[in-house]
């Protein structure tokens, strides 16, 4: 009788021991899907805000440089000696004198402007570049730029392209230059310095250095944030984020990155200029 007594005391004693395993174990369990989906969503929110706060930054530092350029393009000294650009032999004298005293006007606007590489006044008919900070590129053409073509009637910044030369993204801006009847004589071109893109995109998202954030344009290349800039500028990056978020559609979650390793992330669209 001791023995049966014993005996159903120990079964009673196991069947409560695995009964209460099984429940530790699964409180255990839904306690770390949980905090594992918690800390899933915060990271996604952190990065949803990195990602506004970039584009919101990237979007004001074009506006900043488009106003400046029409800043430039305003001063009726710089507008008064592109008229005579325009109408005087460029072996004449006067054109001589008027494109150094345009030459000093450009080199005292980039004085100070480290977002500005190059300024030149170019020709509104043909796009020779009459006057450059840079002296190599005057007598130099760049009438088939889209900048030169959408800044004879407006103020045009072009979204980064692979510059003349360097192989390197840049960016340019560019609008007209009007005498005092209003007509469009020439075009102010500048170019722009996107290390201060680079700034933008590489700021920390406080998740630690492995993050990484890179902007890309149109066709896949990067033009930004170097921490992922591939050796070869003119090397496209590609995968279905990419390809998605090119077509304008913003996402997020777990995916593969360009090498193929399992990232959380966040893709967005930025409409001014075009990148993502």
């Amino acid at each position: 009788m001791k023995f049966w007594k014993h005996s159903l005391m120990s079964r009673l004693v196991g069947r409560f021991s695995l009964l209460s395993m099984v429940a530790v174990f699964g409180v255990g369990a839904i306690a770390f899907w949980q905090a594992k989906s918690t800390l899933e969503t915060l990271v996604l929110e952190h990065l949803e805000v990195s990602a506004t706060l970039k584009a919101s930054a990237l979007d004001r530092w074009v506006r900043h440089r488009r106003e400046e350029t029409m800043a430039l393009a305003a001063l009726p000294e710089l507008r008064d000696r592109t008229d005579i650009l325009r109408s005087a032999d460029e072996a004449s004298a006067e054109f001589v004198a008027a494109r150094a005293e345009i030459q000093k006007i450009l080199r005292s606007a980039v004085v100070g402007r480290s977002d500005w590489v190059q300024v030149a006044v170019l020709s509104g008919g043909e796009g020779k570049i009459w006057v450059s900070t840079d002296r190599s590129r005057q007598g130099e053409y760049r009438d088939r730029e889209p900048y030169f073509m959408a800044g004879r009637q407006e103020t045009f910044v072009q979204n980064p392209y692979l510059s003349w030369g360097a192989n390197e993204p840049t960016m340019t801006g560019a609008t007209p230059l009007r005498n005092s009847k209003g007509e469009s004589i020439a075009v102010l071109v500048v170019d722009l310095n996107l290390a201060k893109i680079d700034e933008i995109v590489d700021v920390r998202t406080g998740l630690g250095d492995r993050s990484k954030a890179y902007l890309i344009d149109r066709s896949g290349q990067v033009v930004g944030g170097r921490g992922l800039a591939q050796s070869d500028p003119s090397e496209k990056l590609k995968t279905p984020q990419i390809d998605g978020v090119l077509a304008g559609e913003d996402g997020s979650g777990f995916y593969l990155n360009d090498a193929g390793i399992p990232t959380i992330g966040v893709y967005r669209w930025v409409e001014a200029p075009e990148l993502a």
